[in-house]
């Protein structure tokens, strides 16, 4: 069964989370078909591109804008072209063909500090070597979105059923928690199947 794809924007996730708007759009894509399992956290991603699943760190590619000023913004999580599953037509998971770095220098214990570091002007200065480079962020919610996917637990699974999630309700009330481990992975189990349609 092909899986059902379609593109949630940020602005209907914002009308979820009425107390923190996210304020940029992302993209989220629900892949939903009845022979899935579940990702396995920080290790496997969706690409934004493509939908299929990124099976490891090292599978994985950053990509983002940068602005004239050096400021970067639209991150997307994607395949390193090597394995991309358009390899074989010719084409690529990159959006943008504009910079980008490997994913897994973003994941694990030395995945939190490189992404800090775009937040922070001098430690390009004083600590980047030669061969690394970090833009400053743009948006802080685009970045604060990609911090989550990265070094949240079942986020980057549970983003994908947020919008089925709210319409049943479940985040009523539940602001500052739902980010838990435990919670996306609830809503993982929950809202992770397709909706049975009606005979």
């Amino acid at each position: 069964m092909e899986s059902s794809v379609h593109v949630i924007s940020a602005y209907r996730l914002a009308d979820i989370f009425e107390a923190g708007k996210i304020a940029t759009p992302i993209n989220v894509i629900p892949r939903e078909t009845e022979d899935m399992k579940m990702l396995i956290p920080l290790k496997q991603w969706i690409c934004d591109t493509c939908a299929e699943v990124i099976e490891s760190p090292e599978h994985g590619w950053l990509e983002w804008r940068q602005d004239e000023n050096g400021k970067a913004s639209d991150f997307n999580i994607v395949h390193h072209i090597e394995h991309s599953p358009r390899k074989l037509g010719g084409g690529d998971c990159y959006p943008f063909r504009g910079l980008s770095s490997h994913l897994d220098r973003y994941v694990g214990e030395n995945g939190l500090p490189h992404l800090l570091c775009l937040l922070d002007e001098d430690i390009h200065i004083n600590l980047v070597n030669e061969h690394d480079s970090y833009p400053d962020v743009k948006y802080i919610k685009q970045w604060m979105e990609l911090v989550r996917r990265l070094q949240v637990q079942y986020y980057e699974e549970a983003r994908q059923y947020f919008d089925r999630a709210s319409e049943d309700g479940y985040f009523d009330g539940a602001w500052g928690i739902i980010f838990r481990p435990e919670k996306l992975k609830s809503i993982i189990e929950k809202y992770g199947t397709p909706p049975v349609s009606d005979p």
